[in-house]
């Protein structure tokens, strides 16, 4: 008897009400393992979205990394930054620096965008001015 006819004569119609779970079971962990990487999460400093130009801003990809490829993709409406790879993204604010970014690692998907823009210099404060907010 060879272990096909052996197990059809196991599986009797009392006992496919079991086979109905762990076909569900099966198809479940199937696309799970099939599902999307999880999201880089992009985050900005200083933590506003409005910058006057030249304050300095850092935008960091945070995610997982695999020892293989852990450079990170930068991406500016839309574009690939081809010449920056690392986790933190550093520059000084022009106008052409407005718009939005997102980021993404070795093992994530492309993070949400993050939209900044650049104010230009008629936001400037006034020299001897001082900022004051409930941070101090």
């Amino acid at each position: 008897m060879t272990m096909e006819t052996q197990m059809s004569q196991n599986v009797c119609p009392r006992n496919l009400w079991l086979l109905q779970p762990l076909t569900v079971l099966l198809l479940l962990a199937s696309a799970d393992s099939q599902a999307a990487p999880p999201k880089a999460v992009l985050k900005l400093e200083p933590p506003w979205i409005n910058v006057l130009q030249e304050d300095s801003v850092t935008l960091t990809c945070q995610g997982a990394r695999s020892p293989e490829s852990d450079s990170i993709q930068w991406f500016h409406n839309g574009n690939l930054i081809p010449t920056h790879t690392q986790p933190s993204y550093r520059f000084k604010a022009n106008n052409n620096d407005s718009g939005e970014y997102t980021c993404q690692t070795g093992q994530t998907s492309l993070s949400d965008p993050v939209h900044l823009t650049v104010l230009s210099g008629q936001w400037r404060k006034a020299p001897g001015w001082t900022w004051e907010g409930q941070d101090g």
